[in-house]
């Protein structure tokens, strides 16, 4: 049975273009990758320009009592982060516990990614801390 693997990031550097995440990753499964230190050493870094905001629908419904009632709700987008990656909107520099690789780029640096645009547009606002566990 795996013990899990993971990673976390937190809030380096903001300005008005750039956000810089710095984050580390861990694989309890192997003891040369486990970080059980946590040290931070990898940057994500993403232009504000490219965050992208959720889409939101509005529908009417007919309530029992003859009334009708807007709804409001959120669609998340699918974040096409590859093309981002590709433009230079998002840059990846690996943190040293680096395990796994897609095009040289660590696996949970992209789903820390993944989770931030998320969460941006479930909130519409960029988290202070994001994390993920397997």
């Amino acid at each position: 049975m795996s013990m899990g693997y993971g990673g976390s990031c937190r809030k380096f550097l903001e300005d008005d273009e750039f956000i810089i995440y710095e984050y580390f990753s861990y694989d309890w499964n192997d003891p040369r990758f486990s970080n059980r230190e946590k040290i931070f050493d990898g940057f994500i870094t993403i232009r504000k320009a490219a965050l992208i905001e959720s889409e939101t629908r509005e529908k009417f419904r007919r309530l029992p009592n003859g009334r009708r009632k807007k709804f409001i709700k959120k669609i998340w987008v699918d974040v096409p982060l590859e093309e981002l990656l590709a433009a230079g909107d998002v840059q990846i520099e690996n943190c040293s516990h680096t395990w796994k690789t897609f095009d040289g780029i660590d696996i949970m640096a992209y789903r820390l990614c993944q989770g931030i645009f998320l969460r941006y547009q479930k909130e519409g606002s960029l988290p202070e801390r994001y994390g993920c566990h397997t």
